[in-house]
């Protein structure tokens, strides 16, 4: 099980279990209650990873999904809240709209590994996906691979980005840069240029 609260709506809190489905649950109802004012959640249209998506990709037999559960691994939001990210123990990503419950884009991101961690970029155009000692970004209009980042030695537990102003001291300008971090359970924190 995994869950984040949603930056901009009004505390509203989103899990992704072991079967496979992402929940928004309600703050009114004291997260009793999964929240019906989104309409797919109200017509009981959850999103969710299952199977069906690993039997579609060119690294994944039948057999091999149909006796692993496919669970959720990995949650993020955008800043700006309007989309929704979900990764899985197979290493497939997918992109949601939050307001329609619509799958955008499904990457599998890291073929038969688990995803333990990920991060939209500031402005939601790529994100950032962590499995084993790997992190990956990927482009979410081409849904292409970007680069890849590999130097720990250990399973990742975190990757983000990191949006840094730079002054100038001559000129007293500034000027901002983004950074990719990564950090794992080999005891390391890792910066990279984005």
């Amino acid at each position: 099980q995994v869950a984040l609260f949603h930056p901009q709506d009004g505390g509203s809190l989103i899990t992704g279990s072991s079967d496979g489905l992402i929940e928004i649950w309600d703050p009114q109802s004291q997260y009793q209650h999964l929240k019906l004012d989104l309409l797919y959640q109200k017509n009981e249209e959850l999103m969710g990873h299952d199977a069906y998506d690993h039997n579609n990709t060119a690294t994944s037999s039948e057999e091999e999904t149909a006796t692993t559960k496919i669970q959720i691994t990995a949650i993020t939001v955008s800043k700006d809240g309007s989309i929704l990210g979900t990764g899985d123990n197979m290493g497939l990503i997918k992109v949601w709209s939050y307001k329609t419950g619509m799958c955008l884009r499904s990457i599998l991101a890291h073929p038969q590994s688990w995803i333990s961690c990920m991060e939209f970029n500031p402005n939601a155009s790529a994100v950032l996906t962590a499995s084993h000692t790997s992190c990956r970004e990927y482009g979410l209009r081409s849904s292409k691979l970007l680069k890849e980042f590999c130097g720990h030695i250990a399973i990742l537990t975190h990757c983000s980005y990191y949006l840094k102003t730079i002054t100038n001291n001559y000129n007293s300008k500034s000027m901002k840069e983004l950074f990719i971090v990564t950090a794992s359970v080999d005891g390391t924190v890792q910066f990279w240029d984005a």
